[in-house]
């Protein structure tokens, strides 16, 4: 009997997300506004990267998660000034042509308190800044269903999740400083950023095992995803190698780099990464005892990442891509 053809793997398309509002599918983005603004260091509202909460299929509302790009670093991003180019010694002569006045570096602005206070004054090429914004952008998990890692091996609730936030801000600084680290690294392209921001979303969604230990994880607004968790994260490490494995083997050694350094920051020995892999193993999709609230056991050994997720990514940029590796922890809002 003749061989059956493969059926074509179907290409992600944000018009097509049905987690997506309309709007949101229309644009391939969240706030495009927003980002534009923060590229051209237009002042912002420190709220302003946020999206309102809005209803879902499932009969609830949800705001959303920046998972990357923290809503309260944009504002100081639009802050940001050039750092000046050192002007030429007046001694040497050179007969190297002249190059652009165009600032390569630039510098937050000065802060005096928070979370932020460590990073006054911080220098970073400007280049990585469009693409961090972008790829902030795309990387939104549905606050409704959301747990977070936490330092230590911790774990939080969101707020809008039900679940309680004790360690939420801890967990935020883990997303900033990771942020902080890509946007302040010169070897860092597009494409590589995409991956990383993708890959600490899937970590800092916390594994079923962790989550169900969260103080009310019984009541995780998003009901349906307490069965599907593990499942849900499963696809978007498949997701996030699909676009992986299609990197230069340079931008995957930045992926590794800068992913080894936050599985690091989780304080917790038994998370890792697999392989050359930007995400951990696959794990489990049902929990080990019938009381865990929240589905999911620990890496399962007899599965293996494929790279082959139920869409193939996009071919459009960071916001895009972001987006469609963080579709699988967000709710459908069309049908």
């Amino acid at each position: 009997m003749a061989s059956q053809p493969q059926k074509k793997q179907k290409t992600y398309q944000a018009s097509d997300d049905l987690t997506l509002t309309k709007t949101q599918a229309k644009s391939g983005s969240f706030r495009p506004d927003v980002v534009s603004s923060v590229v051209k260091r237009k002042t912002i509202s420190e709220g302003s990267f946020r999206v309102a909460s809005n209803p879902t299929k499932e009969g609830f509302s949800s705001g959303y998660h920046e998972a990357f790009v923290v809503t309260d670093m944009t504002p100081k991003l639009a802050q940001r000034t050039p750092v000046p180019i050192p002007k030429p010694s007046t001694t040497t002569v050179s007969s190297a042509p002249s190059v652009s006045s165009a600032p390569t570096l630039s510098k937050m602005p000065a802060m005096s308190s928070g979370f932020w206070q460590q990073y006054s004054g911080k220098s970073f090429p400007e280049k990585n800044v469009e693409t961090l914004v972008q790829v902030g952008d795309g990387a939104r998990t549905d606050t409704a269903r959301t747990i977070l890692s936490a330092p230590k091996g911790g774990v939080s609730g969101h707020s809008g999740s039900g679940v309680y936030t004790g360690s939420q801000p801890q967990a935020h600084d883990l997303v900033r400083t990771q942020a902080m680290s890509v946007l302040s690294d010169p070897l860092m392209t597009p494409e590589a950023a995409t991956v990383i921001a993708s890959a600490t979303t899937v970590f800092s969604m916390a594994p079923g095992e962790l989550a169900s230990k969260a103080k009310d994880a019984s009541k995780l607004k998003a009901k349906k995803a307490k069965d599907t968790w593990e499942t849900d994260r499963n696809q978007a490490k498949e997701r996030v190698e699909a676009m992986r494995s299609s990197l230069s083997t340079s931008d995957q050694a930045v992926v590794e780099k800068h992913m080894d350094t936050f599985v690091s920051s989780l304080g917790d020995s038994g998370r890792k990464r697999e392989g050359s892999r930007a995400t951990s193993p696959l794990r489990e999709r049902t929990a080990p005892t019938s009381t865990s609230p929240i589905q999911g056991g620990g890496y399962d050994t007899s599965l293996t990442i494929t790279g082959k997720p139920s869409e193939a990514p996009p071919t459009g940029g960071p916001a895009e891509r972001a987006q469609y590796a963080t579709a699988p922890f967000r709710v459908p809002r069309r049908t």
